[in-house]
This record gives structure tokens, C-alpha cells and sequence, in this order.
């Protein structure tokens, strides 16, 4: 949880590490039901302080930051309990916390206008329940309305207003398809848009998963088949006779076929070339193999950042107008590539949230 009074970044910025942290504890007992349990939370205090990653150093440290409001929101709650790759616990699941908080925190606060990200299977009557003062605008984003088609990061964004602080000026749905069909008609990415690594990158990589693996690194080879595991090249084959049965030409030919080498490509198979896009990075991601047959070698963590729409690329940054973001944190990149946000679905919901409301005063 980030919050800020100043400029990201700046030294009043906050990083608060846990959003439960604004109840007090034993406010909820873990056996707690769904209806208890809410009744708990949002009935009872939020918690005016924390420590937080800015200002405080140690758990014990006695330095506490003050939570503020804010004058808009962006929040991406727990999809565990939502997505159909999960148990569908929904409200009843164990993450139904942090939603229950996250109401008691805009509540308390008031925040005028706020947007929620979540996988498509959102329980809207939770959200509803949990966010009382608020009118709710769900809508369905795919990474193609901003131009990203390659990249499968479906998601549902709801675009939150205070009923007493905010109304709504032009329908976001609508503006989203006015935006959604010009985008479409001007640019549609195919995955070897995404194959921007420098060689130095590459063997960055492969040198690392060759000493994970306890491998010979061999800092001349371009192929970096000799870094597979005896399962990922078996899959490998497996994908590579299967395209050829289908197509009648080697997998190598198709400059934008990649291969997840986390399926054994036989039983089951997660390739683009189907669909012509790249395998949706999903939780395994970081240990998981995307292989490109026409280049031998994998997707970098920095491309599957760039799959995202996110700006780490000089030439990607400097059409958004921003700083390119750090990607030579190869653990930390893969992490970010299997939880983060699509940098352009949520920007575009941003947009449609600030430019379709407005205040009432």
C-alpha cells in the first residue's frame, strides 16, 4: 500500500508494507464468517499510523507515518480467491480481508474517486458490500484497446465515485470504445515487437540460470537449448512436431511463435500459434521458459516487463514520457511480470476514471 503527499518518490512519499495493518489487532477472528467478519473490520477503528518502508528501518522502529487520504486511488486487489485457476471462494475466501479494509480505508478517508483492478470474476457484491458510499462503473479491459494485442492480461477495472463528493460527466464505457476502436484501427503489437534484449542481456540470463541449474556456462553459444532441462527439451520436440503437423514448416520459420516450456507440449500445449499471442505469464512464470524457436533462446524478464507495456525500454519510456523503470533485477522482474498490472490497461482506466467524473463542488 502507497501513499503519498508529495511527488513519487520525494521524501514525504510513504510505502506502507500491509494494508491489514489498519486494523488493530484481534479486531477479526480467522474463523470468522463473511458477514462477521465485515461487520468487524468495517465497524471498527482504522488505525492512524504505521511504519513504513520510507521512514522506518526496523519492525520496532518507533517512527510511525501518519496514513493520509487522497484525492484519487488506484488499487489492485487479491485475485486468488476470484480466479477460476484458484478455488472461486470469492467473498468466502481468506482474502476477503484486505477488501473489507481497503472499503474502511476509503470510507474513513472519503477519497472522492478511486479505481479497482482485479481478474475478470470480480465478486461485485462484495465490492458493493464493502464500499457502501460509492457507485460502481465495472468495465472489461483487454490489453488490445490500447494497442498491446499480444499480451493476454484481461482484467475488470471498477471506477469507484463518492456519491456525495463526485458525479459522472460522460459514460466510461462509451469512452472506452471510442478510444478501444481507435486504437485498434492504428496499431496492434505482434510478439516479436517484444524481442528487444541485447546480447549482453541474453547471456546475463543464461549465465544465471546456468549456474541455478549447475550447468557450464558457454558465453560463445547463441543456442541456448544446452541450458534445458531434459523435460523442457523433450517439450520442446513436442511443440516443434506438433507445429510442424499443423503447418507443414519448421517452428523456426515463425519469427512471433513462442513456446511455455512449463507444459509438456504434447497433452498440453501453451504456444502463439494459435492465437498470435504470447503465453499468458501466470505465477510460474519466473521458473517457466518462454521459447523462441526462430532466436534459440527465451524471453528475457525485461521483454516479458515490455509484453506488460511497461516503460523499460529508453525508446518505450520516451514515447510515454516517462523514466524507463529498472529491469536488471532479473528475480525481481520475473516477479513483477507474474503479478503486475498492464501498464497501459491501467493507465487507459485511469484516464477514463479523471476524465469522465468530476468533483460536485
Amino acid at each position: 500500500m502507497v501513499q503519498s503527499n508529495g511527488e513519487q518518490g520525494s521524501p514525504d512519499a510513504a510505502f506502507f508494507k500491509d494494508i491489514m495493518a489498519l486494523n488493530l489487532p484481534g479486531t477479526f477472528c480467522a474463523h470468522d464468517g463473511y458477514s462477521s467478519k465485515r461487520q468487524k473490520i468495517c465497524r471498527s477503528i482504522l488505525v492512524s499510523g504505521q511504519t513504513c518502508n520510507t521512514h522506518s528501518f526496523l519492525e520496532s522502529d518507533s517512527e510511525r507515518c501518519e496514513v493520509p487520504g487522497a484525492d484519487f486511488g488506484c488499487s489492485g486487489l487479491p485475485c486468488t480467491d476470484m480466479s477460476r485457476a484458484g478455488k472461486r471462494q470469492l467473498r468466502h475466501g481468506p482474502t476477503n480481508g484486505v477488501y473489507m479494509t481497503h472499503g474502511k480505508y476509503v470510507e474513513s478517508k472519503q477519497v472522492p474517486i478511486f479505481v479497482l483492478e482485479c481478474t475478470p470474476d470480480l465478486d461485485m457484491t462484495m465490492v458493493e458490500d464493502t464500499h457502501p458510499s460509492y457507485d460502481l462503473f465495472q468495465m472489461f479491459l483487454s490489453t488490445s484497446d490500447s494497442g498491446h494485442a499480444v499480451a493476454k492480461r484481461d482484467r475488470t477495472y471498477v471506477i469507484c465515485s463518492h456519491q456525495e463528493h463526485t458525479s459522472c460527466t460522460y459514460d466510461p464505457e462509451w469512452m472506452l470504445s471510442l478510444i478501444s476502436r481507435r486504437m485498434k484501427s492504428k496499431v496492434q503489437t505482434v510478439p516479436s515487437d517484444y524481442f528487444l534484449a541485447t546480447i549482453f542481456e541474453v547471456q546475463q540470463e543464461a549465465q544465471q540460470l546456468a549456474i541455478r541449474r549447475k550447468i557450464p556456462f558457454q558465453p560463445c553459444c547463441n543456442n541456448m537449448e544446452y541450458l534445458l532441462t531434459q523435460r523442457e527439451e523433450n517439450a520442446l520436440r513436442s511443440y516443434e512436431k506438433a507445429y510442424f503437423d499443423e503447418y507443414r514448416r519448421s517452428a523456426k520459420s515463425d519469427p512471433d511463435l513462442i513456446f511455455f516450456l512449463g507444459d509438456d507440449g504434447s497433452t498440453w500445449r501453451t504456444w502463439s500459434a494459435k492465437s498470435g499471442a504470447i503465453p499468458t505469464f501466470r505465477r510460474n512464470c519466473k521458473s517457466g521458459l518462454f521459447w523462441i524457436p526462430s532466436l534459440g533462446r527465451f524471453l528475457t524478464s525485461r521483454e516479458k516487463l515490455a509484453a506488460l507495456s511497461w516503460p523499460v525500454d529508453h525508446h518505450i519510456s520516451q514515447a510515454m514520457n516517462c523514466q524507463p523503470v529498472g529491469s536488471q533485477d532479473i528475480l525481481r522482474a520475473a516477479d513483477i511480470a507474474g503479478n503486475a498490472m498492464h501498464f497501459a490497461s491501467v493507465g487507459l482506466a485511469q484516464l477514463l476514471a479523471l476524465s469522465c467524473f468530476r468533483p460536485m463542488t
